[in-house]
């Protein structure tokens, strides 16, 4: 989750393009502003550098609204002005708020050239504040137009004059803005550092807020390098800050970022427990967006751990506040009808209990003048009665104020009744054509629709569709716009998402607001209502209502035209989605009659597809085999007799090319094995069979065998393990998982230091054996570790790699982890090394090791030749030409050795002399295979218990068994080198010795 990030980008481009406008006056501050007010304040100013201010004050209210062509209007007007009145600094106050304005219309080729007039003109003023400001938009719109180096130039510009200002504040949101380019381009060592000087300025000038908002910037830049450690200390530090300096708003934001980096480091619990802390404090304080985001969290992490019934509670906490957020606008708008009534109504009560206060202070008066006539005497009775006279008109007047505001309120009232009633109609339908209808009979029974049209937003052709259109009650044509047409008001009313109200369209200022469309069919229209037509951000429309009159309309029936939008965004969004309920039902009303029908095809489809699937597994395992043993007949030859060469060359020219043979042949082979592997893994790797073994013996004699003998200097290699663990895997497999992980750190480390190290974890409350390989290799860079683990992929790939092989090493450890029900994962940093964990569940309590262990101390070849008092005959069965001469050539000097090159020839020699051992090979060509050689030979007494050893290509694990299986006692894979073949000899021969 990135909420953090996203929220400081935002800010920053709130900072640097709001610019600094003049001080909006009282009488203009108001959300009504419209063009005849702002002509009205416009003639009342003094002189033109006041005018020059409210341009560039109306200018920046306008584009706080969104109005951003009225913006550029209104500054363009103000610029004229200074310019004329050379009004240097009210020139760079209209010139910054067109190029703001530019830049959020996103025409950033308009805005950069503005803002460089700006630059000019402050360079002249001397204004070096405002210089650096503007440098810093003129790198924001190279940062958007992904031209970072000239950017960072600008970047770089400002901060140095801010520097020179000592503008601390300045200088840090300077660093922000760097950081930002640094991390788009991955320079995240960089982005860091400027992310923590402008950390060090916010917190010695105590503003928590930048500090917790750069704290969690810091935290997803670790984040996004795999270093989730580091960014849940981080996040952990926020979430301190806002507890300390109570920052309350960014805490359910820091907690989720601290769920997911926890459970990204194997602590799913804890960060389960975070994802719910969020939960909380969202629900006290009611946030629904970060109540969705936690619940969806919570809803994964539950499903993951197989909690599903505490899944389904989150899910359907997620669906509720999703719900919730849809309802919650609408209840909204129906608040914000009533309230504008209500308020109406107090201010009108207010004023009537003013006015009896009024009449109260009139008759006290008038008491007060009697007792003076009284005192005074019958002389002033003239004054007197004049005095009545004018009491009893103010009386007169005073009664009729009191009923012209019983009038008003009544008609308040009434106005909420007609409001409720044209709401009731307009939602009452589902139709489209019925909901227009009925608006244009509620509206045009209360004001002037002497043009009414209702257009619906096309989002997939980006039109406004105008499907009823009414001039003095009589359809007309239908009209269409595409909403590029940014100059007509109803396209900009809907881009803004703005009410639009004119009284007098003829005013010129007026052009400010757009063109008047073709809607009114030619008529002489003076006033214009346009209101979009929204539900929960979602645009579906847009109403206008037209008047030839002048201000026809009053701002009560403007307010109430804005709260029959409100009716009219709920009623077409209903009836969307009724259209889409419709559709599903006769979607669902289609499929149910032909139901049966696809049912019976697709039956049918999926018993082709599972004929077709096993003909592939056929055909895979066949050719797995074929290519087994096509690769590895010549490769025991090449080895073979390479090896033989090696003790019998004496030239040093000669035996160095006969030792590049033997290397490349072993590479060869450890290619073909890889590719070999990797194919057997994903055709066959459920059916592996699985048995209790001890992964730390395994790992002993691994470090014992192979690694602990590994001459490299400059590179210490550690073991260490904490016990005896057993896993239930195949012990093949599993050596060569970690022989493939280990032989990397080897290759790709060249100095420093390598190590293992075993021991016991516990993951979702279970026990696993994990095993730890790191190095302090050259790493693996953010944007590989992806794809680490596909087939044939590699650190270096192309023509100009710099290390040998295949890339299929960790695609064999993933897949071989995987079928044992394991985890491997790897983190890590370029120039410092990798980490490669192995996790594999530990066998339960009670399980016994059925492993056996090789034998100790077997004796050699020649200690058992000794023992006997004849020289032991062999039959090589063979058809190969040069494995036949590698092999005589080996034994000759142990064995008598006779051969034969196919199955009927085989069976011809054993009746013809005694063979102490076999060695048989399975593809014979033509004929009999080994296999059914084999079985043939069995079947004479005298064989059925001598030693027979399968010599052959075929090395997949299935095809080992197989063959095990049916009359072979042993089993050599091709290619071999001599010891190999020594060593299989001497079990046999002390095999032959026992029977």
């Amino acid at each position: 989750m990135h909420f953090i990030r996203k929220r400081f980008l935002s800010v920053v481009l709130a900072l640097f393009l709001s610019g600094t406008t003049f001080a909006l006056p009282v009488a203009v501050s108001s959300p009504a502003l419209n063009p005849d007010s702002i002509q009205i304040i416009l003639n009342k100013a003094k002189h033109d550098t006041e005018r020059v201010k409210l341009y560039n004050t109306f200018a920046a209210s306008y584009r706080l609204r969104g109005h951003l062509d009225s913006c550029i209007l209104l500054n363009s007007l103000g610029l004229e002005l200074a310019k004329k009145c050379d009004y240097k600094k009210g020139m760079t106050k209209c010139l910054n708020g067109i190029g703001a304005a530019y830049y959020t219309k996103g025409e950033y080729e308009q805005a950069l050239k503005v803002y460089l007039q700006t630059l000019a003109l402050q360079e002249q003023l001397n204004d070096d504040a405002g210089k650096s400001r503007t440098l810093n938009n003129i790198g924001l719109i190279y940062y958007e137009t992904d031209k970072f180096e000239t950017a960072r130039q600008n970047f770089t510009s400002s901060l140095e004059i801010s520097q020179r200002l000592k503008d601390s504040i300045q200088i840090a949101r300077t660093f922000l803005n760097l950081a930002v380019v640094r991390y788009k381009e991955s320079n995240y060592l960089e982005a860091l550092h400027d992310y923590n000087r402008a950390l060090s300025v916010f917190e010695k000038k105590k503003s928590y807020y930048e500090v917790v908002t750069t704290l969690g910037n810091i935290a997803s830049v670790y984040e996004e390098v795999g270093k989730y450690s580091d960014a849940r200390t981080y996040a952990l530090h926020g979430l301190e800050y806002t507890k300390k300096y109570h920052v309350e708003s960014l805490q359910p934001a820091l907690l989720l970022t601290l769920a997911e980096s926890t459970e990204k480091l194997g602590d799913v619990q804890s960060g389960k427990g975070y994802a719910e802390q969020a939960l909380k404090l969202a629900k006290d304080t009611k946030q629904l967006e970060f109540i969705k985001n936690a619940s969806g969290l919570l809803y994964e992490i539950t499903k993951k751990q197989g909690n599903f019934k505490e899944s389904l509670g989150y899910l359907e906490s997620y669906t509720t506040a999703k719900d919730s957020l849809f309802s919650s606008d609408k209840e909204r708008a129906i608040a914000n009808i009533q309230h504008a009534y209500e308020l109406a109504a107090k201010e009108k009560e207010i004023a009537l209990l003013a006015k009896d206060k009024q009449i109260a202070e009139v008759h006290d008066k008038r008491s007060s003048s009697y007792m003076i006539l009284f005192a005074v005497g019958f002389v002033f009775l003239g004054a007197l009665a004049l005095h009545i006279y004018r009491n009893n008109r103010q009386k007169q007047k005073n009664n009729s104020i009191l009923e012209a505001q019983k009038q008003q309120l009544t008609e308040a009232y009434n106005d909420v009744l007609t409001l409720s009633k044209i709401g009731q109609q307009i939602t009452s339908n589902l139709s489209l054509m019925h909901i227009v209808e009925a608006a244009y009979q509620q509206i045009s029974g209360v004001i002037d629709a002497t043009v009414f049209a209702l257009g619906i937003y096309n989002d997939k052709q980006k039109t406004i569709d105008f499907p009823q259109v009414k001039i003095n009650g009589k359809d007309v044509e239908v009209k269409s716009f595409s909403i590029t047409r940014t100059e007509l008001l109803t396209v900009q009313s809907l881009l803004m998402k703005e009410a639009f109200y004119i009284g007098n369209y003829s005013n010129p200022l007026n052009a400010a607001a757009g063109t008047l469309h073709s809607l009114s069919w030619g008529l002489n229209i003076e006033s214009v209502i346009v209101l979009p037509l929204i539900m929960q951000d979602q645009i579906l429309g847009v109403l206008t209502v037209q008047s030839p009159r002048i201000n026809a309309y009053s701002e009560n029936q403007f307010n109430m035209m804005k709260n029959v939008g409100v009716f009219l965004s709920i009623a077409l969004a209903n009836a969307e989605k009724a259209e889409e309920i419709g559709k599903v039902n006769h979607t669902l009303e289609v499929m149910n009659k032909s139901l049966e029908d696809r049912i019976l095809e697709r039956t049918a489809e999926l018993e082709s597809a599972r004929v077709r699937a096993e003909e592939s597994d056929k055909l895979k395992t066949a050719l797995l085999s074929n290519m087994s043993h096509e690769f590895r007949t010549p490769l025991n030859g090449i080895l073979g007799s390479a090896g033989i060469l090696g003790e019998l060359l004496t030239d040093d020219t000669q035996q160095h090319l006969n030792t590049g043979i033997q290397k490349s042949g072993t590479r060869l082979l450890q290619t073909l094995e890889d590719i070999l592997t990797i194919a057997e893994l994903e055709a066959n790797g459920a059916n592996f069979r699985k048995q209790c073994m001890n992964l730390s013996d395994e790992l002993r004699e691994l470090h014992e065998q192979v690694y602990s003998k590994i001459d490299a200097p400059e590179i210490s290699y550690n073991f260490s393990v904490s016990g005896d663990y057993f896993i239930n895997a195949e012990k093949f497999l599993i050596r060569k998982l970690f022989t493939k992980i280990i032989d990397n750190a080897f290759k790709y480390t060249r100095r420093g230091n390598i190590s293992v190290t075993i021991s016991e974890d516990q993951i979702d409350q279970k026990s696993y054996v994990r095993v730890v390989i790191s190095d302090t290799g050259i790493g693996i860079r953010a944007n590989s570790l992806k794809t680490a683990f596909e087939p044939f992929r590699q650190i270096s790939e192309g023509m100009g790699r710099s290390y040998e092989g295949v890339g299929l090493g960790l695609s064999i450890a993933k897949k071989v982890t995987e079928i044992f029900e394991g985890f491997i994962t790897v983190h890590s940093v370029p120039g410092v090394g990798s980490e490669f964990t192995v996790d594999f569940p530990l066998v339960p309590e009670g399980y016994e090791e059925t492993i056996q262990h090789p034998h100790v101390d077997d004796p050699s070849l020649i200690e058992i030749l000794k023992s006997f008092d004849f020289v032991p005959s062999l039959l090589l069965v063979e058809d190969n030409d040069t494995n036949i001469s590698f092999v005589e050539i080996l034994l000759r000097d142990y064995f008598h050795v006779s051969n034969a090159r196919n199955g009927i020839e085989a069976c011809e020699k054993i009746q013809e002399q005694q063979y102490h051992l076999l060695l048989v090979d399975i593809n014979l060509g033509a004929g009999m295979n080994g296999i059914e050689t084999v079985q043939k030979i069995r079947e004479f007494s005298n064989y059925k218990k001598i030693p027979i050893a399968a010599m052959t290509g075929y090395t997949l694990e299935r095809e080992r068994e197989f063959i095990l299986n049916n009359g072979f006692d042993y089993f050599l894979a091709k290619p071999f080198q001599k010891e190999k073949l020594l060593r299989l000899l001497t079990r046999m021969l002390r095999d032959l010795g026992t029977t």
